[in-house]
């Protein structure tokens, strides 16, 4: 049983790592099925925009549409939603 624990602790922590490496915050509180819906209202969000995939959108943004997600909202409602990336609001003046 400790084997397993730690296995499934080191496998949470590579996990963490690999998100963190590749710029993805995800909020805290998510349920799995929230987490899911996040990330496809990210990935909507910055395809909307433009946004390279690489690329991180402000955490501000990010904590909007994990709030919106947690209250129900569709991923593309909650894209939708939210505020423009900064650049956007830039090049539309």
């Amino acid at each position: 049983m400790t084997n397993g624990i730690y296995q499934t602790g080191e496998a949470t922590s590579n996990g963490i790592n690999t998100l963190f490496a590749k710029g993805q915050y995800v909020p805290p509180g998510l349920s799995d099925a929230e987490r899911i819906a996040y990330r496809e209202a990210v990935h909507i969000y910055k395809k909307t925009y433009g946004i390279p995939a690489n690329a991180d959108v402000p955490k501000e943004i990010l904590d909007d549409l994990a709030e919106l997600i947690k209250k129900g909202m569709k991923p593309v409602d909650a894209a939708d939603s939210v505020d423009e990336p900064p650049e956007a609001d830039i090049d539309d003046e």
